[in-house]
């Protein structure tokens, strides 16, 4: 998503005389040991956006996002009024002008990739890129065409062909209509004059702080250089108001500040399950003995009971006993159970 904020801000950069990425890189690299991590995450990100090849600005940039997304987090007074002393206050008028001062129109182009042939002077170049495309141009009547120049753009749709373009020929382009535009030479004055300016609001979202958004919208203005940046603690909204080559790429990176940092909750359940084992064996006795006493008195026949049947005998005649015998049992038991701990 970063990344894609990025692209954007390129796009929306490509025409805006700044300097270059190296430069970008140097005043970044001051910032961040200065301490000022939020001047230098914007700083980094502009530099990325302009050399999108150089991985090195891309990864200073989100290495400092944290620290630049935290650096207001510093206790300060909680009166709504005494924080917005620090920045202009949003009032009626500036919602009223910010209703009117609408985006310009959205050029329509036709999708899809294509090659560009193209020969001749700046004018020729953007009449023949305008056929391929299908759009109409007006040209400012101070715009030089310059000298005779070939460009070939291979495999690209026709909004990044037009910013190749624009970027090659040091111009900016103002959009008049779905299908007209206008070409003029990329000076300051000439921005100043053509360029339409835009006024948005952006919406602070619940996680974010004021104390935290209050630093996040310095740091853009400063960076920016934005003209008119409004702050509303009660309505928890910022405005921004400027010219749209500026508007644009700090409304994306204040968005991209104001992201609020994920946060992963993990909730597990342990289940416990237990082992054990159990093994007994042995011999199961009787536990009892009876005697039997078969000795003959007199004409007396004696008598055996049933559970004489096993056992042992002793003397004889009148004198004959027994003792019975029970069954003995040899046993063995086990029982055996398991257990673990299971996530």
């Amino acid at each position: 998503m970063m990344r894609a904020a990025l692209i954007c801000l390129a796009l929306a950069l490509c025409g805006l005389a700044t300097p270059d990425a190296g430069r970008l890189y140097r005043q970044a690299r001051l910032a961040e040991r200065q301490g000022d991590a939020a001047r230098a995450y914007l700083l980094y990100s502009l530099a990325a956006a302009q050399d999108p090849g150089n991985r090195t600005y891309w990864v200073r940039a989100q290495a400092l996002k944290p620290q630049a997304a935290g650096q207001g987090s510093a206790p300060r007074s909680t009166d709504g009024s005494a924080r917005d002393t620090m920045l202009e206050r949003i009032t009626e008028a500036d919602l009223i002008e910010a209703r009117r001062l609408l985006p310009p129109p959205e050029l329509k182009l036709p999708p899809g990739a294509k090659t560009f042939e193209l020969r001749g002077d700046g004018r020729a170049l953007f009449t023949q890129l305008a056929r391929a495309c299908s759009f109409d141009l007006v040209f400012d009547r101070e715009w030089q065409p310059g000298p005779q120049t070939r460009l070939r753009i291979v495999d690209t749709e026709c909004r990044q062909a037009l910013r190749q373009l624009e970027a090659a020929t040091g111009s900016f382009l103002v959009v008049l209509g779905e299908r007209l535009i206008l070409v003029a030479r990329d000076t300051p004055q000439k921005r100043a004059e053509l360029e339409p300016h835009i006024a948005v609001t952006i919406p602070i979202p619940p996680p974010v702080s004021v104390q935290e958004a209050q630093e996040l919208a310095r740091a853009v203005q400063q960076t920016m250089e934005i003209m008119k940046l409004g702050f509303d603690s009660q309505r928890r909204m910022v405005l921004l108001r400027d010219r749209i080559s500026k508007v644009l790429p700090a409304q994306l990176l204040f968005e991209q500040l104001l992201s609020y940092r994920a946060q992963v909750l993990i909730e597990l359940q342990m289940i416990e399950v237990d082992r054990s084992v159990l093994l007994s064996y042995g011999f199961a006795w009787p536990t009892d003995f009876p005697f039997f006493n078969f000795a003959r008195l007199g004409n007396s026949i004696a008598y055996r009971p049933a559970g004489a049947a096993r056992g042992l005998l002793f003397g004889g005649g009148r004198s004959l006993v027994g003792i019975g015998i029970g069954d003995a049992e040899l046993f063995a038991r086990l029982t055996e159970s398991s257990a673990r701990t299971l996530l």
